[in-house]
C-alpha cells in the first residue's frame, strides 16, 4: 500500500495529483490510520464514533494495537501531520454475512472535520473494503467479505475538484461516525468493524 501510496503523491495517478502543503522538515512513515469500532451481541446501537477514543471500545473493554494506532483522541497530535486521500472500511474477518448484511443495510456514514463540520454523509455500502480477500468463503462458520475489488486503489476518495489530498494538521479535528436510524444489534457475536484512513502520514525528523 505504501508504495501505491507514494505514486498518489507524486501526482501520476487520476485520482490525486498533489498535496498543497510542503513538509521540508517532515518524514513519511508506512503505518496507515485505523481505528475499530466494536458493536457487542444482543445490544441495540443507533450510532459509535470512530477515532474519538482511541484506548476502550464502548463497553469499556480495552483497544489493542491492532484496534487503533491514533496517538491521540480525535486528532493527530504534534509533531504528526497527514495527507488525506480516502477511506476503507472492513468488518474483521469471521463476521458472519447475516451481521455483515445487516450492518451494510442498516448503516448511514458521516465524516467530519473540526467538532461539526461534515464532509461526507453516504450510505456504508459506498465505502469500499480496499485490500484483502475478495467475496465470501465459509470455512468451519467462519466468513471472510471484501465490499468491491482487493484493490489498494478501491477506497472512497476524498480528494477536492483539484485532485488535491486534504492536508490534516496536528491539532485538527476529525471523526467518523456509523448512524444506525432503525438501530443495530449483533446476532450470535460481537461485530468489530475498521475504518482505514488512507494516505501519507508525517512525524518530525
Amino acid at each position: 500500500m505504501v508504495g501505491q501510496l507514494a505514486v498518489l503523491r507524486r501526482g501520476t495517478s487520476p485520482l490525486v495529483t498533489s498535496s498543497p502543503q510542503q513538509k521540508a522538515r517532515l518524514r513519511p512513515l508506512r503505518n496507515p490510520l485505523v481505528d475499530t469500532v466494536k458493536l457487542v451481541a444482543a445490544t441495540a446501537y443507533t450510532k459509535a464514533e470512530f477515532y474519538t477514543n482511541r484506548r476502550t471500545f464502548l463497553d469499556g473493554s480495552p483497544k489493542l494495537a491492532q484496534h487503533n494506532n491514533l496517538p491521540s483522541d480525535g486528532q493527530l497530535g504534534t509533531p504528526l501531520e497527514f495527507d488525506f486521500i480516502g477511506l476503507t472500511f472492513k468488518p474483521n474477518y469471521g463476521t458472519s454475512l447475516l451481521n455483515i448484511n445487516t450492518l451494510y443495510n442498516a448503516v448511514n456514514f458521516r465524516w467530519f472535520f473540526h467538532q461539526n463540520v461534515q464532509w461526507l454523509s453516504c450510505p456504508l455500502t459506498e465505502l469500499p473494503g480496499g485490500m484483502g480477500p475478495y467475496g465470501q468463503t465459509t470455512e468451519l462458520g467462519a466468513t471472510i467479505f471484501n465490499n468491491g475489488e482487493p484493490s489498494v486503489m478501491n477506497f472512497f476518495n476524498m480528494a477536492d475538484h483539484l485532485k488535491q489530498s486534504r492536508h490534516i494538521g496536528s491539532q485538527e479535528n476529525f471523526k467518523g461516525i456509523l448512524e444506525m436510524e432503525g438501530g443495530f444489534t449483533a446476532v450470535a457475536a460481537d461485530v468489530y468493524v475498521k475504518l482505514f484512513m488512507v494516505g501519507l502520514l508525517y512525524g518530525a525528523l
